[in-house]
């Protein structure tokens, strides 16, 4: 695929998934007795800014997390144990691939972050507590990364997936009921950072390995 046709079908897909993952939230919300405007929304799944006070403490959480859940996938390649595969992204240029990986970031990072914290994590925070709600966001998190490893996936690769997805999205649930006042974009910033560098660098390993 051309550099154009990445960008475009990048762009694209981004954009789609971004407002179908939008599309519960806001139908709720529209549906709510308060008075509806986009700032109102944007406010209610937590994009606003996290107290300026809170960041470092954020970054160290979101940090070590991410470092933890890379070793963890890091590992299973290593080992000789997993059955991922490059897949479409064996035909790019260096170019597109990093193009790719950007928008894989921001799709990722932005879409899941509005469903699952911004309206999942929040709502089961506030039926179930900030324990039970958070554990439970970041179970159902973790789960519904698994259909989407595909047929190659070894047991060892889906165990990896669950545990660093649900440890993943404890920290983000953390960062954003605990240190940020309900704010996302710390969690949207570091999850689509670590889509793009975990990528990246898995891809590394599994070129030198396979």
């Amino acid at each position: 695929m051309t550099t154009s046709g990445v960008v475009v079908s990048s762009l694209v897909e981004t954009v789609f998934t971004v407002l179908v993952f939008s599309l519960i939230p806001l139908v709720l919300y529209m549906n709510g007795g308060e008075r509806k405007t986009i700032k109102g929304f944007l406010r209610s799944v937590g994009i606003y800014k996290c107290p300026k006070s809170q960041r470092r403490q954020a970054v160290l959480v979101l940090l070590s997390t991410s470092v933890v859940a890379f070793a963890t996938t890091s590992a299973v390649l290593i080992s000789g144990n997993s059955g991922r595969h490059l897949g479409e992204t064996r035909n790019f240029t260096t170019l597109t691939f990093c193009i790719y990986l950007l928008f894989h970031g921001l799709r990722t990072g932005i879409s899941e972050e509005i469903l699952f914290r911004g309206f999942v994590g929040k709502k089961l925070i506030r039926w179930l507590g900030f324990v039970k709600g958070n554990i439970l966001q970041a179970l159902v998190f973790g789960l519904v990364h698994l259909p989407l490893m595909g047929p190659t996936a070894t047991t060892a690769d889906r165990v990896a997936k669950l545990s660093t997805a649900c440890l993943l999205g404890y920290a983000f649930g953390y960062v954003m009921e605990r240190k940020c006042d309900g704010s996302i974009m710390p969690a949207i910033i570091g999850h689509g950072l670590y889509n793009i560098v975990a990528s990246l660098l898995l891809g590394v390993v599994h070129y030198f390995i396979y």
